[in-house]
């Protein structure tokens, strides 16, 4: 086994990240920066250090009942509303129309570009994945814990 494969192997994403769902902008070439999405019951947005990302508040206690997946397609649309939310403010802020992807499940993500949303089977990977406060978290490989979503 490689150095890098032993690593990929033994690799633990920071607290929050690396789950689906989540959000992922395009900082740079070869910079990702990962936005977790947290699912949470109440209407208070919670603390960053715990809940690191953008809050889906409101979510039924029946649906967080429901195994991951199941909760993503429930939520569908309200995630799809959550991050253009999301893609407006940086689109704001910035100036500039981010490229960015709301990722569902290692098949699917729905890519944001110039205004319009489309959905691909392909997830972007490689490169250096960055936390919000662009800091370093992975380098190279799968943006997503491989070891916890086998499908």
């Amino acid at each position: 086994m490689s150095i890098l494969e032993d690593f990929e192997k033994n690799y633990k994403f920071p607290k929050g990240y690396g789950q689906f769902p989540y959000i992922l902008l395009k900082s740079y070439y070869a910079m990702f920066m990962q936005i977790p999405i947290h699912l949470l019951e109440g209407s208070v947005f919670l603390d960053f250090n715990e809940y690191p990302g953008a809050q889906l508040l409101d979510v039924p206690e029946a649906t967080l009942k429901l195994e991951k997946h199941e909760q993503i397609k429930v939520l569908h649309d309200r995630l799809i509303e959550h991050t253009r939310c999301i893609y407006n403010k940086i689109e704001k802020d910035s100036g500039k129309s981010p490229l960015l992807w709301l990722v569902e499940d290692k098949n699917t993500a729905y890519c944001f570009e110039n205004g319009v949303v489309k959905k691909s089977s392909k997830i972007p990977s490689g490169g250096t994945l960055l936390n919000q406060l662009n800091q370093p978290i992975k380098m190279s490989g799968k943006h997503y814990d491989e070891k916890k979503f086998e499908l």
